[in-house]
């Protein structure tokens, strides 16, 4: 289904293996306690210093996308720039909860 841009639906992803630590910490059931003490990359990509060192110390764009499938961390993303990566597990989406809408 398309959405208009507005309505871009989010949610909270990582790499496979951050998504299992989730999964598996004691409190799992309250997703922030459990994504506590996992890095979080933020997903404005629009960071001059951030970027402008990214390029020229690893010569790679830098975007949350590729950091989390990476394995940086976990971030929150619009669904129509992870889809792909989520249909081929490069990314999990961490919770059914991120699905919710408020």
């Amino acid at each position: 289904m398309a959405l208009p841009p507005a309505d871009e639906e989010y949610l909270l992803v990582a790499a496979p293996g951050w998504a299992r630590h989730v999964e598996e910490h004691p409190s799992a059931e309250d997703i922030c306690t459990a994504v506590r003490d996992v890095p979080l990359v933020t997903y404005a990509e629009d960071l001059p210093i951030v970027r402008r060192y990214w390029r020229n110390v690893f010569g790679k764009q830098l975007s949350a996308r590729a950091a989390v499938t990476a394995g940086a961390g976990y971030s929150v993303l619009p669904r129509s720039l992870c889809e792909e990566h989520l249909c081929d597990g490069r990314s999990r989406c961490s919770t059914s909860r991120s699905n919710r809408r408020p």
